[in-house]
């Protein structure tokens, strides 16, 4: 059994990688706006409105004159009261009955911790693209030739340091089960309906928003050569206690509300994406970190037992390790509950749903931000009707959607940034291995000793080890329990070789600096024409001296992987599997949180 330390939260630390692209809707960031804010700009009586029965809401005007976008819809009513660590609830009617236009409207509460100011390093700033350093992610030579492109700007998890307070009450508030719809003009126009992709951010299930990213570029890759286009849907979901708490008396039907947000939203895209010309039997689930392990549990959702609320998946080093003991979740809780809200009994809820929301901001924030090294203290919880075991074990199981396809991702170095703090520390492996296993059997750890500890560089080992545990193993798990309709890929080029890293890729547009405009457009394109058949393809061609892509191989159909990495000639490549990879996986299977 892995540790709280590491079963809960080594992951998904990547929805920082668009801070500076958060609409001013809710961050007041200032550079770059990749995102029109809702307050910049007035709807007009030209822009369209969408009647979803409960309320009327109105698309915001925006620079790009082929997409609307209506921000912030109502997905569910406030969580707010009694409501308050419960499943979320269908939305009621605008009391008004004026036509919205989601102006105002906040992200759910959140919070950072302290250890994540220890890494990464700073990238270069005097050279034209940096290849990151195979250990932590820093800059520490140029880069090929065919790679050429601007040195990334300095990061935080793969993306850029959000430099706003996370407790302003003006950006966050627990009234915040809110999504929003880019759509085609065209969609609008009649003609057919248009696929759709529902994002879900990642963010250690303790921080993020829908409003980090702006889907344009993505887009535009589903409209060129006459692929028709795409509908883009992200909604915010709850983190944290608010959204991961468990404990014997919440009810199981209440556990992992997080996830259950995300569930309902899903739900709400089934009911009404229709009516912006979407077609709700062509919806793809796609998620990066945190967002990646959210898509793998909705995989394994209720064993598997209940209908999909979509038939493609994208998991993008996807993170998960739910915690099998029930006590240490229920521990979290209580002390969120009596040291930072001073209620002082699990056995009744009711004055903790009475504590006012600018207490239960402070006191997520404060016991999150405090969390000792490599650990973000909420995540799912194998609990409850939603995830009766990990999904690790369900898979195992056979307990799954079957008929969903996948596309399954990782890095290369996916530990190395969570590694440094322990490499500020000088913790070794045996003692990072008995902070975050120390429930396995002797044999285990000299199993994991023998494997891992080289005896050359502990943080290194380290890196390695949470690297395949945490996420790298997730996507073996994963396509070895699909028996078709997997396709696999592998990231090591510049700028992505560190978790969180492709994320510039598959947002990229002209105002995000990326070190390869080729490799983020061919992902692009992977993306939208899976979104859009089924098949991952490129139209994208080498420079001169390149052979040209290698086609995108079903992983369960000959074991290949496609293989993103700098310097070679056929960009991407396929190669086979990594059977050393396999093997390892298979261990952990059975030593992991199963």
């Amino acid at each position: 059994m892995i540790s709280q330390a590491l079963c809960i939260s080594l992951w998904a630390i990547s929805a920082s990688a668009f801070w500076p692209g958060l609409s001013n809707e809710a961050h007041g960031a200032q550079i770059p706006v990749l995102s029109p804010s809702a307050e910049s700009v007035s709807a007009t009586a030209e822009l369209p409105f969408v009647d979803l029965g409960y309320t009327k809401h109105r698309a915001i005007s925006n620079p790009n004159p082929d997409l609307y976008k209506f921000q912030s819809i109502r997905y569910a009513a406030p969580p707010t009261g009694d409501l308050r660590f419960r499943a979320p609830q269908p939305p009621v009617d605008n009391p008004t009955g004026e036509v919205e236009d989601g102006r105002g409207r906040k992200e759910c509460l959140q919070a950072m911790i302290k250890w994540a100011d220890n890494f990464p390093p700073e990238p270069c700033d005097d050279c034209e693209c940096c290849e990151e350093d195979d250990n932590y992610g820093g800059c520490h030579k140029p880069c090929d030739s065919g790679e050429r492109g601007k040195a990334p700007p300095k990061q935080l998890f793969g993306g850029f340091e959000p430099a706003f307070n996370l407790t302003n009450p003006n950006l966050y508030s627990e009234d915040c089960l809110f999504l929003d719809v880019w759509a085609p003009k065209a969609a609008f126009d009649g003609e057919q309906r248009k696929p759709v992709l529902v994002w879900i951010y990642g963010g250690a299930y303790v921080f993020g928003g829908k409003s980090l990213y702006f889907p344009g570029g993505l887009m535009d890759r589903a409209m060129v050569n006459d692929r028709g286009g795409m509908i883009f849907v992200a909604m915010n979901y709850r983190m944290g206690a608010l959204g991961f708490a468990a404990g014997r008396d919440i009810e199981d039907r209440d556990i992992n509300a997080g996830l259950l947000d995300q569930q309902k939203a899903l739900q709400w895209v089934q009911d009404h994406i229709d009516k912006f010309g979407g077609d709700p039997n062509q919806v793809t689930v796609v998620g990066l970190s945190a967002g990646g392990g959210s898509v793998l549990h909705h995989l394994t959702a209720y064993g598997g037992q209940k209908g999909a609320l979509f038939q493609r998946a994208i998991s993008l080093s996807g993170g998960w390790q739910p915690v099998t003991d029930q006590t240490t979740a229920e521990s979290t809780f209580r002390e969120f509950m009596t040291k930072y809200n001073g209620v002082s009994t699990l056995a009744d809820l009711r004055d903790l749903r009475k504590v006012s929301e600018a207490q239960m901001m402070q006191a997520n924030f404060q016991q999150i931000q405090s969390a000792p090294p490599a650990s973000f203290l909420y995540n799912p919880t194998a609990w409850g009707d939603f995830a009766p075991e990990s999904p690790a074990k369900l898979l195992n199981n056979g307990e799954f959607l079957h008929d969903v396809q996948l596309i399954l991702s990782h890095v290369f170095n996916e530990g190395g940034q969570f590694a440094k703090s322990f490499k500020e520390q000088g913790t070794t492996v045996p003692g990072f291995l008995d902070l975050a296993f120390p429930n396995v059997t002797k044999d285990e750890k000299e199993w994991i000793l023998e494997t891992y500890h080289t005896g050359y560089n502990d943080a290194e080992d380290i890196a390695r080890i949470i690297g395949d545990v945490t996420f790298r193993c997730h996507v073996t798990y994963t396509s070895d329990a699909k028996s078709d309709h997997v396709w696999r890929q592998r990231w090591n080029t510049v700028q992505s070789r560190a978790h969180g890293g492709d994320l510039l890729y598959l947002f990229y547009q002209p105002l995000v600096p990326v070190a390869s405009v080729r490799a983020a457009r061919i992902l692009q394109d992977y993306v939208a024409t899976f979104v859009i058949s089924g098949n991952p393809t490129t139209t994208i061609t080498n420079p001169s001296g390149f052979q040209q892509p290698a086609p995108y191989h079903q992983y369960s159909v000959d074991g290949k992987v496609q293989f993103f990495d700098s310097g070679i000639l056929r960009f991407p490549n396929v190669w086979r599997g990594d059977a050393e990879l396999e093997d390892l996986c298979r261990v952990w299977q059975q030593i992991s949180c199963t």
